[in-house]
């Protein structure tokens, strides 16, 4: 699971260590910081005030191996 989510993100990152131009290397940064913090302030909204940390970690946790078998089907059936 994390094999695959590390391919993505290095993938990423190689288009972003690749790029000549500063501005533009600046500006995928930016937008990568915009989008954590609007993750992180839309959790922090839509969770409930009751939620211990337990069920935020099963909860993340539950999230990533649906994410990672999604991966794994789509493989199985080669449409990635």
């Amino acid at each position: 699971m994390f094999e695959i989510i590390a391919k993505i993100i290095t993938r990423n990152f190689k288009n972003l260590s690749d790029s000549k131009n500063p501005s533009e290397r600046n500006k995928q940064l930016i937008q990568i910081m915009i989008w954590s913090v609007v993750a992180v302030v839309s959790f922090i909204t839509y969770a409930p005030r009751d939620l211990s940390f337990s069920q935020v970690l099963l909860s993340v946790g539950s999230f990533f191996m649906i994410v990672y078998f999604a991966i794994r089907t789509l493989k199985y059936f080669k449409i990635i």
